[in-house]
């Protein structure tokens, strides 16, 4: 091997070099942040999905109350009816939170 050839594969050998330790040392990192970016915006996504079908369900639960007590919808219910409907939608949604608390908890 003459001397070109072997400086030509030292060079060759330190830019393979080079690039590999930049493949693990930036754009590895870069792609886990990025997936895991992703990932949290998934989980909150779900979590907001989770809360409008927690007010929707709320809306639901207040007008069959209504129209069980014989009234049109959105009618102003009894305290008692109000707070059982208002216990439930806040339990929906502390578990809405709980659920997503917990997933984006197991992304680090």
């Amino acid at each position: 091997m003459t001397k070109i050839q072997k400086t030509i594969f030292i060079i060759t050998g330190i830019i393979l070099t080079i690039a590999v330790i930049n493949y693990f040392v930036v754009v590895v990192p870069r792609q886990v942040e990025m997936q895991k970016g992703f990932k949290i915006e998934s989980i909150k996504t779900a979590y907001q999905n989770c809360e409008r079908q927690a007010d929707f369900l709320y809306n639901i639960d207040w007008d069959a109350q209504c129209e069980m007590s014989g009234e049109k919808e959105d009618c102003g219910l009894s305290n008692t009816h109000a707070n059982r409907i208002n216990k439930v939608s806040q339990e929906r949604k502390d578990r809405c939170f709980d659920n997503y608390k917990l997933d984006l908890s197991l992304i680090k």
